[in-house]
């Protein structure tokens, strides 16, 4: 409907892809999305009240967290008191087949984008989105110690990201389909939906934990896609 998608007029922060990469970079990409075609999870994912999110479904894979003494979250997170980190490798766990190859996917792809973030230890958000009524409503991801990086796949079209900074002031619209779109959760951020249609899939690396940090990055306040 006219929207006009931003890129903040920022200096280049990475190297440009040589071919070769750009190509490896979209066969990762096709990969992913194979494999989460023909996902089929039996519970729609949606908070209780429905007042911020609703979507076809949503898993997470890597290092999350969770309260102390719960079931393979016994390591102590480096600087949040009470919570707990599973630091169990992908590899190592008892997780369909398809799983691990998800994750190894994903792991390349990240590693391809920022080596530095791959390094330490990170999360996995897959989640789709097939209906109109679908949304992701204006929230923050308070939990998060560094940046995110976010890509959308799928044949869909009407859906994009809109980032906003610490005054609730747009910083721009985004849309990267079959692109990867470097951002921070912990500043207000949702999913603008104009008469989508299609089946849309989205994967978010993001940081709960890193053994390598003991503190939280600074916000990163210049989202773009790479």
């Amino acid at each position: 409907m006219g929207v006009v998608f931003s890129q903040l007029q920022t200096p280049l922060l990475y190297a440009p892809l040589t071919k070769s990469e750009n190509e490896l970079r979209k066969t990762l990409m096709w990969e992913i999305e194979t494999i989460l075609e023909k996902v089929k999870l039996k519970k729609q994912y949606r908070d209780q009240k429905r007042k911020k999110f609703d979507l076809e479904w949503s898993f997470l894979l890597g290092h999350t967290c969770n309260a102390l003494g719960a079931t393979s979250f016994e390591a102590p997170h480096n600087f949040k008191k009470g919570r707990g980190v599973n630091l169990t490798p992908v590899e190592d766990r008892n997780l369909p087949k398809w799983k691990k190859q998800l994750w190894a996917l994903s792991k390349e792809l990240i590693t391809m984008v920022d080596e530095d973030f791959a390094a330490g230890e990170y999360v996995v958000n897959y989640a789709c989105m097939t209906q109109p009524e679908h949304f992701v409503k204006k929230h923050v991801d308070s939990h998060d110690i560094s940046h995110q990086y976010a890509m959308a796949l799928g044949d869909y079209s009407g859906a994009y990201l809109r980032c906003y900074d610490e005054e609730d002031n747009v910083l721009g619209d985004f849309d990267y389909q079959y692109e990867v779109c470097k951002m921070d959760g912990r500043l207000p951020h949702e999913l603008i939906s104009d008469d989508f249609e299609g089946t849309r899939f989205c994967v978010v690396w993001f940081k709960l934990y890193d053994q390598r940090k003991m503190a939280p990055d600074p916000i990163f306040n210049t989202p773009y896609i790479m």
